[in-house]
């Protein structure tokens, strides 16, 4: 039993690995992932995400179930995870609860918070959170009932407005700031704005960006929704520029809910719009301004609407939020920060997925074996600012150990070439033993032709030697014969 844990242990190692590493485990060269965007959404289906990012071709996709296995909700594994300390209680709401500003500052020095409620950018070094002094950064939202061609005090703003219909056209003034703004056809475009105002706030100027919204038209009246706004700046860190444009926060949706009763089906779905459009924005901002390379992002934009408009408003947009994220991913991060990783975590029906998604992703589909969320807390964990190799160290370490890996390519090659040419020195070699034998015998045949002719040169002075000495015992013979007759001759 030990054992096949440990091996199940090992194989969620080697597939954690292979979708956080890609570049060391499946040799993708020197391209890795250069940033991770990790996104927490609760009561986002997992399923209409997939169905969001397929439509891109340059996302690849891979879905993972996790075990809640504190049996906790979203918030306290982002508690845990933000202050690197498992809490105590399961009971937390991170929209309310005073974490340890310097304990995130310390861990998390490497990231930047994207809305998350917990960090406050006067200790963070990079963060967006509009939920710091929510009170002081936003102007309320509210229902305006001018007369046609008359005026009313807005004490939000101290000052009086004015309306103008000119056939289907209206002409919307802030008369104390001299500022107007209008519409063509308020039939068609309903929208006004957006304004920008600045407004004097113990000697110090405060900007906001104003929209409003026709609501109705009567034959005296018209009715206007102004759905909020927040200030240009003071709810982010020192490093990013002004807010100049329109940014309505989402816990605008929670503090002024009842006021959502009052509102047309049109005009809810407006505002919801325009809310979700401000969280793309914001997130648009980090993308844009942020040094570091990983990014946090708290999007609740779907369980609230679920929550405080209706169940109806939720089934209605969900798939146009994922849209809107999906187009911040492929248009904005691809531009501003490429070869990235984006985990999107997300509940659902009491259940917790993780969806990965990059064009880098190694694995697609759906993730047979199940994690834990103790487990998802532990690896995003090893990212933080103290951990000796987070994924920066990482991806230097696989560019060298691509390099290496090029350069032991190098050497197989080089090997091959030589055994190749070590090959051919052998079969040369051998052709070169096989012309030997054939020489070293055709000289053995020489040799034995030489010792052949020898022997007959030997037989043949023999017979010459015998030859001469037979013809000289001849010639002697004949000679002294010859001899004797002469002398007889000469004695007759």
């Amino acid at each position: 039993m030990v054992y096949s844990k440990l091996i199940e242990g090992f194989i969620l190692v080697l597939i954690v690995a292979s979708i956080l590493n890609p570049a060391s485990s499946l040799v993708i060269g020197e391209q890795g992932y250069k940033n991770i965007f990790v996104f927490f959404i609760p009561s986002g289906d997992p399923y209409i995400l997939l169905n969001a990012t397929n439509t891109s071709a340059q996302l690849k996709t891979l879905l993972v179930r996790l075990e809640n296995n504190q049996q906790a909700p979203l918030d306290y594994y982002i508690s845990w995870i933000l202050t690197g300390v498992k809490p105590e209680s399961t009971s937390i709401d991170i929209t309310k609860e005073l974490l340890n500003q310097s304990r995130i500052a310390i861990l998390w020095s490497n990231a930047t918070f994207v809305n998350v409620p917990p960090v406050n950018p006067a200790n963070h070094s990079s963060t967006i959170n509009p939920l710091v002094n929510f009170d002081e950064n936003h102007l309320p939202p509210g229902i305006l009932e001018i007369p046609i061609n008359g005026t009313i005090h807005w004490y939000t703003l101290n000052t009086d407005l004015t309306a103008k219909l000119e056939g289907e056209s209206i002409k919307l003034t802030l008369l104390n700031y001299n500022l107007t703004t209008s519409t063509p056809n308020y039939t068609s475009s309903r929208a006004l704005g957006p304004l920008e105002v600045r407004v004097q706030i113990d000697n110090n100027t405060v900007s906001y960006y104003l929209l409003f919204y026709t609501l109705e038209v009567s034959s005296n009246t018209i009715r206007l929704l102004f759905p909020g706004a927040m200030r240009t700046t003071g709810y982010a860190s020192t490093g990013f520029t002004p807010f100049n444009d329109v940014f309505i926060h989402w816990y605008t949706l929670v503090k002024y809910r009842d006021l959502i009763s009052k509102l047309d089906e049109d005009s809810v779905n407006w505002w919801i719009a325009q809310v979700y459009g401000s969280s793309m924005r914001f997130l648009r901002k980090a993308l844009s301004e942020s040094n570091n390379s990983l990014i946090y992002a708290y999007l609740p934009e779907l369980d609230i609407v679920g929550k405080y408009v209706g169940v109806d408003w939720y089934d209605k947009s969900i798939s146009e939020f994922y849209r809107l994220l999906v187009n911040e991913l492929t248009i904005y991060a691809s531009s501003f920060k490429p070869d990235y990783l984006a985990v999107f975590i997300l509940s659902h029906n009491s259940e917790y997925y993780a969806v990965f998604a990059s064009r880098l992703l190694p694995t697609t589909g759906k993730l047979e074996e199940e994690w834990t969320m103790s487990q998802l807390t532990a690896i995003l964990l090893s990212y933080s600012s103290p951990n000796p190799f987070n994924h920066i160290q990482n991806l230097v370490v696989n560019k060298e150990v691509s390099n290496l890996n090029k350069q032991l390519d190098q050497l197989k090659q080089n090997i091959t070439q030589l055994n190749q040419t070590l090959v051919d020195t052998s079969s040369q070699l051998r052709s070169c033993e096989a012309d030997r034998e054939l020489y070293r015998s055709k000289v053995i045949e020489q040799d034995k032709a030489l010792a052949q002719v020898e022997d007959l040169k030997k037989t043949g002075l023999l017979y010459l030697t015998n030859g001469l000495a037979l013809v000289l015992g001849v010639t002697v013979i004949l000679g002294f014969m010859a001899l004797r007759v002469a002398s007889k001759k000469r004695s007759s």
